[in-house]
């Protein structure tokens, strides 16, 4: 199932919100319970992309390490 989610961009020169579908190859959503645990997003606004973890129904924003960690590789 494709969902969207309620998102806003962590850059403290943007902070845009909105609904968004995540930036991931769409058939990674077609089983009901999605197989990623971390979603890309990418900001309408600034063009930053930014990652959450998925929890349950929702995202999460990663925290600070996290995001570093993950876009370190």
């Amino acid at each position: 199932m494709l969902t969207s989610y309620w998102v806003t961009c962590p850059r403290p020169d943007c902070h845009w919100s909105g609904d968004q579908l995540p930036r991931e190859d769409r058939a990674v959503w077609a089983t009901a319970v999605p197989s990623k645990k971390v979603v890309t997003f990418l900001c309408p606004r600034c063009h930053a992309e930014f990652h959450a973890r998925v929890k349950g129904d929702d995202v999460v924003p990663l925290a600070l390490e996290e995001e570093s960690a993950l876009t370190a590789t």
